[in-house]
């Protein structure tokens, strides 16, 4: 690891090389004699990982360094050493942006080691904060984009029904006219949604701390009257506790819509075939009686035909009923 040690006493530079290399043999100091001279190379090179720089410099003291290494893009930490140990020079030199400061003593070249792993374990946990919140936020930029563009309604409610987010999509379902009107909804009070029993799903999703998932008929605030489907997911903050709901809304009018016209057009047909049945029953039905009467009609001129031949007439046809059958 590289320090730019900035001190215009090269006795001082010898020095703090001695002590800061019996301390960690790793340390790879490089002295300069000015503020130009360290200017130069930090905006040459990345690879100095702290500054040590003298309060007092030559042609331009330490704080006018101190302010120009910090304009640079990622500045490297900056130990202040001054031979000032007076209250106000201290909060001077932390205003201009140094991490710490040393006050030159008859101990300094003692502490000065412990006071720069000190700053490069601060800086190191300030980068690893600073790339942990750019993660975050760059994750919560993504979160955004697949939410704003998704297909479904989503919103996010907390532990009391307060609406925290929303999506485009939810306001084209609701037919709201923004986010803020939709805002100003309680999950848990508003009268339409207690009709369709949704707050009951919430808290049953909230009881649980599992997802569910319903289907509401539901008119909304501004008189759109629509089917919902919801899937109702656990929010955990980042300590694992329950901090809210998030739901996937889906419009499902057009389908359940299609499914009464189905059910209607099935109905209809029952209707009809039922009524084509009673017509073919009451035609069979009165086939069936038809011939019944000719059988019996047959049977009274099989009769009389018997009593004709008996008194010695010929009956003049064989079966006079032929032509009718």
């Amino acid at each position: 690891m590289k320090i730019l040690l900035v001190e215009d006493n090269r006795d001082h530079r010898d020095l703090i090389k001695i002590s800061l290399g019996g301390y960690q043999p790793t340390w790879e100091v490089q002295g300069v004699g000015n503020g130009n001279e360290a200017l130069s190379l930090l905006e040459k090179s990345h690879e100095f990982r702290l500054v040590l720089l003298d309060y007092s410099l030559p042609g331009e003291d330490g704080l006018n360094i101190l302010q120009q290494i910090s304009d640079l893009e990622a500045p490297p930490p900056v130990v202040m050493v001054t031979g000032l140990g007076n209250q106000e020079t201290a909060v001077e030199v932390m205003k201009a942006g140094a991490y710490d400061y040393v006050v030159k003593g008859s101990d300094y070249l003692t502490r000065l080691p412990l006071v720069i792993q000190r700053t490069l374990d601060t800086h190191n946990l300030k980068i690893e904060r600073q790339q942990a919140l750019d993660k975050l936020r760059a994750s919560e930029e993504r979160y955004r984009t697949l939410v704003d563009n998704s297909p479904t309604g989503v919103l996010s409610i907390d532990l009391d029904g307060n609406i925290k987010e929303v999506n485009p999509k939810l306001l084209e379902i609701l037919g709201s006219p923004s986010a803020e009107e939709t805002k100003n909804i309680n999950m848990f009070n508003f009268p339409a949604l207690i009709d369709a029993g949704i707050p009951a799903i919430i808290r049953e999703c909230i009881k649980s701390e599992n997802p569910t998932e319903s289907t509401h008929p539901y008119t909304s605030k501004w008189g759109k009257n629509s089917h919902l489907r919801l899937h109702l997911t656990p929010i955990q903050n980042a300590n694992g506790v329950m901090s809210g709901v998030q739901a996937n809304v889906v419009d499902i009018t057009k389908r359940v819509d299609a499914l009464q016209e189905l059910e209607n057009l099935n109905n209809d047909l029952e209707e009809r075939v039922a009524d084509r049945t009673q017509e073919l029953n009451t035609i069979v039905n009165s086939m069936a009686g038809r011939e019944v009467r000719m059988a019996e009609l047959k049977s009274v001129i099989k009769k009389l035909r018997a009593q004709l031949k008996d008194a010695g007439m010929e009956p003049i046809s064989d079966d006079p009923l032929a032509e009718f059958m």
